[in-house]
């Protein structure tokens, strides 16, 4: 929720994560958090935020 808040505030959609990328997010959280190293993190939250804009805009 806290990072959907973030994005939010930065004007992004909130993401959600889908069951099949679950365990994607929960190691890229990992090794951001482990070796503060972000990018995959980063890449992935990306991937999510586009999902999250088809999924919006395809309702519209």
């Amino acid at each position: 929720m806290l990072l959907n808040l973030e994005l939010m505030k930065s004007g992004y959609p909130p993401i959600i994560i889908r069951v099949e990328n679950r365990l994607a997010y929960y190691n890229a959280l990992d090794k951001a958090h482990t070796t503060k190293d972000y990018e995959y993190f980063v890449d992935l939250v990306a991937k999510e935020v586009e999902a999250s804009l088809d999924l919006y805009l395809s309702a519209v």
